[in-house]
């Protein structure tokens, strides 16, 4: 989906372990890559904006899931 995010909960758990993801694309893409160290030296208003666009995310995510599940 457009403006999908991916690999963001590393950025959240604070763990400095590796995680592997898999990510296809049927049409061109375009990547922006942040790494988790450069986010926490930028200025509170841009972590602050990043963290409400993740957050967005993962709730979208948790009710997508929810809705599944109370179909069953």
């Amino acid at each position: 989906m457009p403006g999908d995010c991916f690999g963001e909960m590393l950025y959240f758990s604070g763990e400095a372990s590796l995680r592997n993801t898999t990510i296809r694309s049927r049409t061109a893409v375009l990547v922006l890559e942040v790494k988790a160290e450069s986010l926490r030296w930028a200025t509170d208003a841009c972590q602050v904006q990043f963290n409400k666009a993740f957050m967005r995310i993962l709730i979208d995510r948790l009710t997508a899931a929810n809705q599944k599940l109370s179909e069953r």
